[in-house]
């Protein structure tokens, strides 16, 4: 439950950061992509016949197109577990919805439960955060069985506070960069017989490295 809070970074100056990662990753990406259409360039040129580096550098730059691709769409998956409704759960709803007040910030339009002891938030945005689409407070059963209503209230207060603070403004951006990042280098490493493969893999785990140092104030992982 506990959670590093950014509230000292302002939400504009973390957007400016995550737009400098996200540059950087492309930047490497298409870099790494053009390389290797230059390299099969020169050999094909060159009248070398080499149909394993043109098949292996093939492979690797659609790997790494694939990789652009989920870094730029996929989203972050929201909670899963059940979802709770007013009429269900209306002490939970109004409790967020006065911490919400309380923080002068939007209170969670979902509440899950979640089979898990512990708590967090989700919000749904566009436009590297900039938009917020929907706000999710996940909690697991194990806590709301096992605490009173003022310690409830305490941690709901907590996760509420990252909405205020704009800590999970950002967290797609940082989650699908480092998502698409762990899954080129495990591919590459695993399916990737080429020593192509192999190299370009160290090259991201490389930036993955920069990136996570970079990004650790805007995460919550």
């Amino acid at each position: 439950m506990a959670q590093r809070s950014t509230a000292g970074r302002s939400l504009p100056l973390r957007a400016l950061i995550c737009v400098g990662l996200l540059f950087g990753f492309y930047l490497l990406a298409l870099g790494i992509v053009a390389a290797l259409v230059a390299v099969n360039v020169i050999v094909i040129a060159s009248g070398v016949i080499a149909p394993f580096l043109i098949v292996g550098s093939g492979f690797v730059a659609l790997v790494i197109l694939g990789i652009v691709f989920i870094v730029s769409v996929v989203p972050i998956p929201p909670p899963s577990g059940i979802e709770l409704t007013r009429e269900k759960a209306p002490a939970l709803f109004d409790l967020a919805e006065e911490i919400a007040r309380a923080a002068d910030t939007d209170a969670p339009s979902t509440i899950v439960l979640v089979d898990e002891p512990n708590a967090f938030v989700h919000e749904e945005t566009r436009f590297l955060g900039l938009v917020a689409r929907g706000r999710t407070l996940a909690v697991g059963w194990q806590l709301l069985a096992g605490l009173d209503m003022n310690e409830i209230s305490a941690v709901f207060a907590h996760e509420i506070g990252h909405f205020a603070h704009g800590d999970t403004r950002l967290t797609g951006v940082v989650y699908r960069a480092k998502d698409g990042m762990t899954s080129s280098i495990e591919f590459l490493r695993k399916d990737s017989k080429s020593t192509t493969g192999l190299a370009v893999s160290y090259l991201f785990e490389g930036y993955l490295h920069l990136f996570l140092f970079a990004s650790r104030s805007i995460s919550r992982d």
